[in-house]
């Protein structure tokens, strides 16, 4: 769980190609895992194509559906 923690901590410090990076580890070892596939599908990699102010807080606000 190592890799997935840090991953987190990445995430929420706004290093997302690390984070990414960190939860595709987790997926090496636990091929199955939805929450490392969730961060690295539907967050980190979208929060790569936008441009994250340097006040990032970790929070990922969902503003359309």
């Amino acid at each position: 769980m190592k890799d997935f923690e840090e991953g987190i901590h990445l995430y929420i410090e706004g290093d997302f190609h690390a984070a990414t990076d960190a939860f595709e580890r987790v997926l090496g070892y636990y091929p199955e895992d939805r929450a490392a596939k969730r961060f690295i599908e539907k967050k980190s990699k979208r929060l790569l194509l936008i441009d994250v102010t340097t006040d990032w807080d970790g929070v990922d606000a969902i503003t359309n559906k």
